[in-house]
């Protein structure tokens, strides 16, 4: 990808990441989706990470598939204790200050003058990665998906 397009994700941009996100997640989930004949998608999207986040349905349409989110209204106490109650580990990260993980470079621990989780996230650039969007939607307006 770096070769075809260069470190996008160490650009301070929007245009940058949000190209880096369909080049690495975007186009390869719709892929995904079609080349599985898929009708459905789960996610474990959380209403209070994101604005946009807060205004989903647990099931809604999504680029012409449903999407399913079984824990939207969780809050992080949910998800402790459900890892505890299944005795499931936690990410190895989050000894290190990581209360939100993605790609290695959209990704830092939590600092001190942080206000949301979602600071750690795209160095404050953006939210969304594109994936949780309408991703039909969404890549027909941002890019030219033929010559990938």
């Amino acid at each position: 990808m770096e070769a075809l397009e260069g470190k996008l994700w160490s650009e301070d941009s929007r245009e940058a990441l949000d190209r880096y996100d369909f080049v690495r997640k975007v186009e390869p989930m719709q892929r995904a989706l079609e080349s599985l004949d898929a009708q459905a998608w789960l996610t474990g999207l959380r209403s209070r990470q994101t604005t946009h986040r807060g205004q989903l349905k647990r099931i809604h349409a999504s680029g012409g598939y449903r999407k399913i989110l079984p824990i939207l209204h969780w809050i992080s106490r949910d998800v402790h204790d459900y890892l505890n109650h299944h005795q499931l580990p936690v990410h190895p990260l989050s000894d290190k200050g990581y209360v939100s993980v993605g790609d290695w470079h959209s990704s830092r621990p939590l600092q001190a003058g942080d206000t949301h989780d979602r600071d750690t996230r795209f160095r404050g650039i953006k939210q969304e990665c594109g994936l949780h969007l309408d991703i039909a939607e969404e890549a027909s307006q941002s890019f030219d998906s033929s010559g990938l």
